[in-house]
C-alpha cells in the first residue's frame, strides 16, 4: 500500500527527510542513540498512522507528525545546549528531570555492573532523596545509551508526537474529521504541552498512556478484541507507576463510563449524578494509594476513613505555604470540603491569575492563560452538545475530566505542581474546544 497517495505529500516527504538527515549528521558525532530514536521515530509514526487511521487522515497526519516530531526535536536541543551542555541546571526543566536524569545514572551503572540491588538500598545510593518508577526508566534507558539527558527529551518529543496521533484519532472517533484537526493542531502547539514534552518530566508519558487509554476504550466498545483491552491495561499499570493519581482518575472514569453507558436519563439528571458520584468515587479513590502501598501525589496517605482522607487532602494542600493557594482554609471536614469546592474548582481552571504574577515561569504562562480563558466557553459548548449527541463516545473524557478537577481541587495546594499536572485535563480539553469552535464558526454539525 503506498501511504503516500498525494504528490504534494511527497515533495512534503523529501524536505522533511531533507531536514532530518542535517539533523541526524549533526548527532552521529554526538551520540549514535539520538540519530536511532529519530529514524526509528519517524519509521515508527509513519506505520503507526497508516495502521489506525483511514486513508482520508493521511495526508493530514503525514504532515502534522513530523512536523510536531521535528519541532520538539529542535526545541529540546535549543534547551539542552543553551543550559546543561553549558554546565547549567536545565534552563526550564527544573530540579525533576535533574532528579530523574541524576538517579538514573546511578541505576545504571549498578545495573551494568551485574548488582541489581532492592529499593532501599539503591535509595541510600542515588544522590537525589526523590526515587521513583520515573527515575528507573531513566536507568533502563541509559543502561543502553549511557548517560545522555538528551536522550530522555528526544525520547519524550517522539512520546508527544505520537499523542498529537492520538489526540487526533480521539477527536475523530467522537466528533468529526474538522474537530480532530483543529484539536491536534490546537495541542501540537499548545504552549506548556508542547514545553514539558522537550524536557525530562513525567507529562509526556503521563498524557499518552491517558490518551491511550480513551482511545482504547473507545475503539474496545465498538468492537471487544483482546488487543485494545491489553492496552488499557498495560496503560493503566504504566500510570500507576509513573503518576499514581491520574491511573486513579483513569481508573475511575473507565468504571464510571461503563456504568453510565447503561443508564438512560436527560441532560441535568446526568451532569447532576455524574458530579455527585464522582465526589463519592473521589473520596474513595484516595485511599486506594494506601491498600496498593504507594502514594496518591508524594505524600503518605494518614488514613483510613473519610475524616483522615480528607484531613490529608487538607495537609497536602498546605505543606507548601508559600506556594499554596488560599492555604489559610480549613478543608479538613466534608462539608468545609464541600463548601471549598467551587473555590478550588474555579482556581484550577483559571490558575495562574494574571493580577498574581510573580515570577518568570508564571511569566511565560501568561499569554497561554489569555488563549485558555478565550478557548473556556468553547470547551464548555463541545461539552454539553457531547452529552446529548457523542455521550457513550466521550464518557470516559468528560468523566476524566471532572474528577481530575475536583481532585485537583481539593489536593494540589501547590500552584507551579498544579499547572504542570493539569495538563493532563488540558490536553482533552482541546478536544472539545476544538468542538466548540466547529460549531460556532465552521460549522452545524
Amino acid at each position: 500500500m503506498n501511504i503516500f497517495p498525494y504528490p504534494n505529500n511527497r515533495r512534503f516527504l523529501t524536505i522533511i527527510c531533507s531536514i532530518i538527515g542535517v539533523f541526524c549528521g549533526f548527532f552521529l558525532t554526538l551520540n549514535t542513540a539520538l540519530v536511532i530514536i529519530v529514524i526509528f521515530g519517524f519509521l515508527l509514526g509513519f506505520l503507526v498512522i497508516s495502521k489506525t487511521s483511514q486513508p482520508e487522515d493521511h495526508k493530514f497526519l503525514f504532515k502534522i507528525f513530523p512536523i510536531g516530531f521535528l519541532s520538539r526535536l529542535l526545541s529540546s536541543t535549543l534547551f539542552y545546549f543553551l543550559s546543561l551542555a553549558r554546565g547549567g541546571d536545565g534552563f526550564l526543566i527544573m530540579d525533576d528531570g535533574v532528579d530523574a536524569s541524576a538517579n538514573g545514572w546511578e541505576i545504571a551503572k549498578l545495573w551494568r555492573e551485574g548488582l541489581f540491588p532492592d529499593f532501599q538500598t539503591i535509595y541510600r545510593i542515588v544522590p537525589s532523596t526523590r526515587l521513583g518508577a520515573y527515575h528507573y526508566w531513566n536507568g533502563f534507558v541509559y543502561y543502553f545509551t549511557g548517560e545522555n539527558p538528551l536522550v530522555m527529551f528526544f525520547i519524550n518529543c517522539l512520546v508527544g508526537a505520537f499523542t498529537i496521533i492520538l489526540i487526533y484519532l480521539i477527536a475523530k472517533e467522537i466528533f468529526n474529521k474538522k474537530v480532530a484537526i483543529v484539536s491536534s493542531l490546537l495541542f501540537a502547539f499548545w504552549p506548556s504541552i508542547f514545553l514539558w514534552s522537550t524536557m525530562n518530566s513525567k507529562e509526556p508519558l503521563t498524557i499518552f498512556f491517558t490518551c491511550l487509554i480513551i482511545w482504547s476504550f473507545i475503539k474496545l466498545r465498538r468492537k471487544f478484541t483482546t488487543g485494545y483491552l491489553l492496552i488499557i491495561l498495560l496503560s493503566l499499570v504504566s500510570l500507576y507507576k509513573f503518576r499514581t493519581n491520574v491511573f486513579i482518575l483513569s481508573g475511575s472514569a473507565l468504571f464510571l463510563s461503563f456504568l453510565f453507558s447503561y443508564i438512560k436519563m436527560n441532560k441535568m439528571l446526568k451532569v447532576t449524578t455524574v458530579i455527585v458520584i464522582l465526589i463519592a468515587i473521589l473520596i474513595i479513590g484516595t485511599n486506594l494509594g494506601e491498600y496498593f502501598g504507594h502514594t496518591v501525589i508524594g505524600y503518605s496517605i494518614i488514613g483510613g476513613n473519610i475524616f483522615e482522607t480528607i484531613d490529608y487532602a487538607h495537609n497536602v494542600r498546605t505543606i507548601e505555604a508559600n506556594t499554596a493557594y488560599f492555604p489559610d482554609i480549613d478543608i479538613s471536614t466534608p462539608l468545609r470540603t464541600l463548601l471549598f469546592l467551587p473555590f478550588g474548582t474555579l482556581f484550577v481552571a483559571f490558575a495562574p491569575f494574571p493580577w498574581e504574577i510573580s515570577s518568570s515561569f508564571q511569566l511565560i504562562a501568561f499569554p497561554e492563560m489569555l488563549v485558555w480563558y478565550i478557548l473556556l466557553p468553547f470547551v464548555f459548548k463541545g461539552i454539553l452538545s457531547s452529552l446529548n449527541n457523542t455521550w457513550k463516545k466521550c464518557s470516559m473524557i468528560i468523566l476524566f475530566i471532572l474528577l481530575g478537577v475536583i481532585f485537583f481541587a481539593l489536593c494540589e495546594g501547590n500552584a507551579g505542581t498544579l499547572f504542570r499536572h493539569r495538563s493532563v485535563i488540558t490536553s482533552l480539553c482541546l478536544i472539545f474546544a476544538a468542538a466548540g469552535l466547529a460549531q460556532s464558526f465552521f460549522n452545524k454539525e
